[in-house]
Parts: C-alpha cells; sequence; structure tokens
C-alpha cells in the first residue's frame, strides 16, 4: 500500500506513486495535499507499507514533535527524490524506515537513475546497459 499525498498535476505523484501502482496492480492512497501532522496517522490508518515523498518533506516531518503514530506505522520504505544527504539517516532512524529508495528522473530526459542500495546521499547509479 503506496502513501501519495504528493500533487497528482506533477510526475512523481501522478508517474510515479499512482501510475505504479494502476501498472502493477497495487493499492495506492491519495491524500489531496501533504499535512505533516497527519501523515504518520495516516500511514497508520491505511496500514501503508511505502510511503512517497519530496526531500523537503522528510525535513518538515523531523520537525514535527514526536508522536505515537511514528512508532506504530508498517512503513517499509521510504520513495521519492531530492532527501538532503544531512537528514538522510536521522530520517530513517526517527521513523524507523529499513529502506529509502532514492531516485532521479526528469519528464523532459529519457534517463532515470534509482538507489535501490540505500547508499544514503546518493540518486543512483549509471547503469552498464544506458
Amino acid at each position: 500500500v503506496l502513501y501519495d499525498c504528493l500533487p497528482l498535476y506533477h510526475t512523481a505523484g501522478n508517474i510515479v506513486g499512482v501510475g505504479q501502482c494502476l501498472l502493477h496492480g497495487l493499492t495506492v492512497v491519495i491524500r489531496k495535499k501533504f499535512s505533516a501532522s497527519r501523515f504518520w496517522d495516516d500511514c497508520v490508518k491505511y496500514n501503508c507499507t511505502i510511503a512517497q515523498y519530496i526531500g523537503e518533506l522528510c525535513r518538515y516531518l523531523l520537525n514535527q514533535p514526536p508522536r505515537e503514530a511514528e512508532k506504530q506505522h508498517r512503513v517499509r520504505m521510504a520513495l521519492g527524490n531530492g532527501l538532503r544527504q544531512s537528514i538522510w539517516t536521522s530520517f530513517s532512524s526517527r521513523f524507523h524506515i529499513p529502506q529509502v529508495a532514492e531516485f532521479y528522473g526528469a519528464t523532459e530526459c529519457n534517463c532515470s537513475l534509482g538507489n535501490f542500495d540505500g547508499q544514503v546521499g546518493a540518486c543512483g547509479f549509471n547503469s552498464r546497459i544506458l
């Protein structure tokens, strides 16, 4: 179950979030807009296992006071782009998220990169296949 609180008029929220769920038959929870105070409550309520982000959302979540829901969720992966290296480890540790899948892509080019090895601060690697 993927939690998507990003705007659907942007590629990240639409194609990466909703589009991939439709393509692979997954469940997606769509929130009208991001709420730092409701984020973890929503993840608990809907049993989300993947939370989609853009970097600054992670900083906003870290700036919130601790709450019970951030310990009760089932999110096992945060998927997104732009997570600052300076907060990557504290984000993963505080919210008990075992995997951060950072990616880079651009709508105006035909390439994308994915960091599926979990190297802090990396957005992926250039594959030999490319």
